[in-house]
């Protein structure tokens, strides 16, 4: 100010953005039952309740409703976490971050009764998890600039004291959405290559995108799985299987082959909860989206010389959605591609 030569901010406002590693494998193989209901979804609308009564006796309050985001965010973490909504803590910004990993196995390979045929064995697995905030500001009900200061660490949020014009209490930080992803990738990869120029590998993965949306009153589900095999080899002095001037041809260079195979299925599904606890689980659970994807790549490849390069190629694709409004296609293409480098 203009006598004590501080900056005083007369509108101050905090914004930004957040992640944690998280932990959400207690719930990554739940299966949907029918009508694409889902137990965990039904647990987070059951914890609201809790969450709620929780939140009444800490404040001393009965203000918050069933869908306040003070409410709706611990019992998303709650219920997709696999935490009891008694024990989870209350807050909207997770202070621990929790582990993630990632195992490569190699010892196979060492066998003696493997080592002869195989020159490498791997075994993979791998997992990551986060819990992400896209944005937040607060709200302009709480502007003391004491408050917001990022001397402040936004994971200590204070609980809500105000209220908006209905009476409810309004949050210290607005929320547009909170995400939970998860990724095994791999769930299990196994590779191979043995002694005679043999590559193989087999990988499933799988991948969970849980999208809070606390505008709109949903939670966006996003599944995928993801099954390659992979195979190729190299040869070298490969005979054709047709003769020239009735001699056969044995091909001078090494001879590439290579085949990728994927099947990939996604869903989305759209989840609506009200404002009580949901009665009509199918009208509330909605595929909106998704497609179950079929590739098929084998190539060849061969090189004339240190310049030329020749690959003969075939790829099918077949893609099935999951939704009526969404058409079947399918493409196949070959071809053949030649490379030539102008480097030395």
């Amino acid at each position: 100010d203009s006598l004590g030569n501080e900056y005083v901010s007369y509108a101050p406002s905090r914004t930004g953005a957040y992640s944690i590693t998280f932990l959400s494998i207690k719930t990554a193989f739940v299966n949907e039952i029918e009508d694409n209901v889902s137990p965990v979804f039904q647990q987070f609308v059951e914890n609201r309740d809790i969450i709620r009564n929780r939140l009444n006796q800490e404040t001393g309050d009965t203000l918050y409703t069933l869908n306040n985001q003070d409410v709706l965010i611990p019992a998303f973490i709650a219920a997709y976490s696999g935490k009891s909504a008694n024990d989870v803590g209350l807050t909207s910004f997770p202070q621990i971050p929790l582990p993630n990993w990632r195992v490569d196995y190699s010892g196979l390979g060492k066998l003696k009764s493997l080592r002869q045929k195989f020159s490498s064995i791997t075994i993979s697995h791998a997992y990551t998890s986060s819990y992400s905030v896209a944005s937040y500001t607060n709200s302009q009900l709480y502007n003391e600039s004491s408050d917001l200061t990022l001397t402040n660490n936004i994971e200590d949020q204070s609980y809500a004291v105000y209220t908006n014009e209905n009476g409810e209490l309004v949050p210290k930080y607005v929320f547009n959405q909170v995400i939970i992803s998860e990724r095994f990738a791999p769930l299990l990869k196994i590779a191979i290559r043995t002694r005679s120029r043999l590559n193989a590998s087999v990988e499933y993965k799988t991948e969970r995108n849980l999208t809070l949306n606390l505008a709109n009153t949903q939670v966006i589900e996003v599944n995928g799985k993801d099954f390659v095999i992979s195979l190729g080899f190299t040869k070298a002095n490969v005979k054709m299987p047709f003769k020239v001037k009735g001699r056969t041809t044995t091909l001078k260079n090494d001879l590439d082959f290579r085949m990728d195979f994927s099947l990939k299925d996604t869903k989305t599904t759209q989840r609506k909860y009200n404002d009580g606890i949901t009665e009509d689980e199918e009208s509330n659970n909605e595929v909106t989206n998704g497609n179950v994807n079929f590739q098929l790549r084998p190539n060849i490849g061969y090189s004339l010389n240190n310049r030329l390069t020749l690959q003969f190629y075939y790829e099918r694709n077949v893609n099935e959605p999951r939704i009526s409004s969404s058409p079947k296609r399918s493409t196949s293409a070959f071809g053949i591609q030649v490379r030539f480098s102008l480097a030395q």
